[in-house]
């Protein structure tokens, strides 16, 4: 037992010291191994706040904007051009659009319900009031700091909406707000308002400076990147010529004015909307709205387990024909582009023998249902486009008319005495590419286009003054009893 215990007690006191070395050996790997493991602690803890930095750089640049109590994020500058859309970096202060979106939020309600209040605004918008109106002259009152933010805007040189989506990192059409083009159809009608307000009071350079606000808020609106944008850009400049042509009808305008009118007309023959940027904004955004990583985001919540599975597969990406719809999308938007490129006539003419679903038919295939839903009909475009060149024509040739008048004590007999005093060139007409039709009536003028129909009906307007209607587009040196 001694023995034992002896050797025992030796094998042990070797034990011990073999177990010493190993208790030795693992604390130093231990604490090799925590040293290891805080050294990688400590740099996934930089790579982390390196991505979350990144993360949160990147989210930073979807800046988030409220218009008209709705939230939605700007799309910044360089994702936008990566999706082939033009884009320039324009500081806030220096870009219309800051003041524009200001002046929307700025806007007060109307109370529709209120028909007094309605049938003054609707009065106002078509012709000369005053504060007797008592009803709209408060409302119009609380109008003061939009209508100030919107001419502010009207004033500057560069505009550049911003593109808001719904969500930060949302680049499909689907997802784009267009908020503020409600709000931007009423700052020009308030203009408009406040135009003929100040005719009322005497006031003319006034009311003309607002009329023309109007013509350049259509401008900056003309080259956004979206269909819609451009019809009504072409409405709000369509409200500020009509606005002017109706206040030289009414009253004697010094020949001040009038070259002051007429310089600025000149000027203005820049801001007519870019048909080209609407076709460039829709054609990017609605190829990335076809892509299958876009459908699978479509799906989202609001579907069905079996439908987010379907769209997720692997299957439905080897057979979801994207790259045909991509196809179709360049073809049709190429064939746009170049209808843009002609002259108005020309455009009209094609238009008007191609109805919208056959110009689609010849570039896109049948089946496509997702194109034939999604793409925009730009054929009535080319009207509506052609109408404002019109418009704009015959009231730089209206000033120049009464000019004349102011020089002659009368109105000339051909409208190629205006040239070159008057105007460096008569435009043509954007309908038949040939020249205005004219004549004197009594001690007038009437002024008039062959119209979308491109037929001469001796300056006849159609009844109901629509673009498919046939009938002429006239223009009156005085205002016709039944228009009053």
């Amino acid at each position: 037992m001694r023995r034992f215990n002896a050797s025992t007690a030796a094998i042990a006191a070797g034990e011990g010291e073999s177990q010493s070395n190993v208790l030795r050996g693992s604390e130093t790997m231990k604490r090799a191994r925590i040293v290891c493991c805080l050294c990688a602690a400590g740099l996934c803890l930089i790579w982390l706040g390196q991505a979350a930095a990144q993360d949160g750089a990147e989210e930073t640049q979807w800046k988030k904007i409220t218009v008209r109590g709705r939230v939605g994020y700007v799309m910044p500058n360089e994702v936008a051009r990566s999706l082939g859309l033009p884009r320039e970096d324009i500081p806030e202060e220096d870009n219309a659009a800051t003041y524009y979106m200001k002046a929307a939020n700025a806007l007060p309600e109307r109370n529709r319900q209120d028909e007094v209040l309605s049938e003054q605004y609707d009065a106002a918008l078509e012709g000369p009031w005053g504060p007797e109106q008592e009803e709209l002259h408060a409302w119009f009152q609380e109008t003061a700091e939009a209508r100030r933010l919107c001419r502010k805007a009207a004033s500057m040189e560069r505009c550049q909406f911003p593109i808001v989506s719904e969500e930060p990192g949302e680049t499909s059409l689907f997802a784009v707000q267009l908020t503020h083009l409600w709000a931007m159809r009423r700052l020009a009608r308030l203009t408009v308002m406040e135009g003929h307000l100040l005719e009322s009071q005497g006031e003319l350079k006034g009311a003309l400076e607002a009329y023309l606000a109007d013509l350049r808020t259509g401008g900056h609106l003309g080259k956004d990147h979206w269909f819609i944008s451009g019809l009504l850009a072409i409405a709000c400049q369509s409200m500020g010529r009509k606005a002017i042509g109706r206040c030289l009808a009414r009253h004697d305008v010094s020949v001040d004015l009038l070259e002051h009118l007429s310089t600025s007309l000149a000027e203005l023959e820049e801001s007519l909307p870019d048909r080209s940027a609407w076709i460039a904004g829709e054609r990017a955004m609605l190829i990335q709205g076809m892509s299958p990583d876009r459908l699978v985001a479509m799906a989202g919540p609001s579907s069905n387990e079996q439908q987010q599975a379907f769209v997720s597969s692997r299957a439905f990406r080897i057979f979801w024909p994207d790259r045909t719809f991509q196809k179709d999308v360049e073809r049709y938007y190429d064939a746009l582009y170049d209808l843009s490129e002609k002259p108005t006539w020309e455009a009209v003419a094609i238009t008007r023998e191609t109805s919208d679903g056959e110009f689609m038919r010849r570039h896109a295939k049948d089946w496509n249902v997702i194109f034939w839903i999604l793409a925009p009909a730009f054929g009535r475009a080319q009207a509506y486009y052609a109408r404002g060149v019109c418009d704009h024509s015959a009231l730089r040739i209206n000033v120049a008319l009464r000019l004349y008048r102011a020089d002659h004590g009368q109105y000339p007999d051909e409208l190629a005495a205006l040239v070159p005093q008057y105007l460096k060139g008569l435009p043509p007409d954007p309908f038949s590419g040939r020249g205005f039709h004219y004549r004197r009536e009594d001690d007038g003028w009437i002024l008039y286009s062959v119209g979308p129909d491109q037929d001469d009906d001796g300056g006849r307007e159609a009844e109901r003054r629509r673009l498919r209607e046939n009938g002429d587009i006239a223009y009156r040196s005085h205002i016709l009893e039944e228009e009053k």
